[in-house]
């Protein structure tokens, strides 16, 4: 067993409680966990106000708690970054409901950790039968996982406009990301 309880985190329908209480439609990329000192929010927040004004479909949901919490919460607000909804921890019975209300997860990793840290929530991503998108390095475990086993994809840690641009893809993609989100569950299994 690998950061994930494959019992509590498995592959739910997309249509979930989260979504109905907190009135959440459209493509959801979410971000659930610590808000640590080695987890990258500039290149989430940036590429949010790239995508605002032009694809109102795609919303970021930003959940958890932690050291940096508060400043991202100052930067969505100073931004008017209204396409991004912010959420503390959820009890632990929800969370494979969380998770399941995702299009994508996302796991960052600020430039230079690589080596130093593991996001051990890329594991619970990967149960959750959802695709990952990773903003972190290419010589990364994670980094390694994601193109190996086609279940998500790695973005250059600064590249807003490609992480944008990716998410617009990914938006018209419903087969692909299916697809990608069948081989993360089956990759956690295999782990």
């Amino acid at each position: 067993e690998v950061g994930a309880d494959p019992d509590v985190v498995r592959p739910l329908p997309r249509d979930t409680a989260f979504r109905k209480k907190n009135d959440l439609i459209g493509f959801l990329v979410l971000y659930s966990g610590n808000f640590g000192q080695y987890h990258n929010f500039d290149t989430i927040l940036s590429a949010a106000e790239k995508l605002k004004g032009t694809h109102p479909e795609i919303t970021f949901i930003l959940g958890g708690g932690g050291h940096k919490k508060k400043d991202v919460e100052a930067e969505v607000v100073a931004r008017g970054l209204t396409n991004i909804r912010m959420f503390g921890f959820v009890p632990e019975e929800e969370l494979a409901d969380l998770l399941a209300s995702a299009d994508v997860h996302l796991v960052t990793l600020e430039e230079g950790m690589e080596g130093l840290c593991v996001p051990s929530k890329f594991y619970t991503c990967l149960a959750s039968g959802r695709p990952t998108f990773a903003l972190l390095g290419a010589g990364t475990e994670v980094a390694r996982v994601v193109e190996e086993h086609d279940c998500g994809e790695r973005l250059d840690v600064f590249d807003a406009d490609a992480f944008a641009a990716a998410l617009v893809r990914a938006s018209n993609e419903p087969e692909r990301l299916a697809r990608q989100g069948d081989n993360a569950r089956r990759t956690f299994d295999d782990l």
